[in-house]
């Protein structure tokens, strides 16, 4: 099942509820793989929605123990996935955001925040 993400609480990812929404040239969404009362394992997608290429695409999650993740270069409209593994104290599921980096077509670096 897949689903766009922003901004969330990893016990909504557990509900299924969908949240929409993307930045100006990435989207993120995920596809929930495994779920519990105090894990959730997904893929997390990084889509370029933008019409030209983009490079270095970095996501660093709000929550420590995830580790930065690297997708490298992303043509215009391709997509790439990371595995995330998310465990936490039960009932007290973490609220996470996403700090997405990468250089444009120009050459700058353009930083977004999900």
């Amino acid at each position: 099942m897949k689903h766009f993400v922003t901004k969330t609480v990893a016990g909504v990812l557990l509900s299924g509820v969908t949240i929409a929404a993307s930045a100006d040239s990435i989207g993120l969404s995920f596809d929930v793989i495994a779920k519990s009362s105090s894990q959730v394992e997904f893929n997390l997608l990084a889509e370029n929605i933008g019409t030209q290429p983009i490079y270095n695409v970095i996501i660093e999650p709000s929550f420590d123990e995830i580790p930065q993740l690297n997708y490298g270069d992303l043509s215009a409209g391709s997509q790439e996935g990371r595995y995330v593994n998310l465990q936490w104290a039960a009932d007290e599921p973490p609220t996470l955001s996403w700090k997405i980096t990468y250089v444009d077509a120009n050459g700058n670096t353009v930083v977004e925040h999900q």
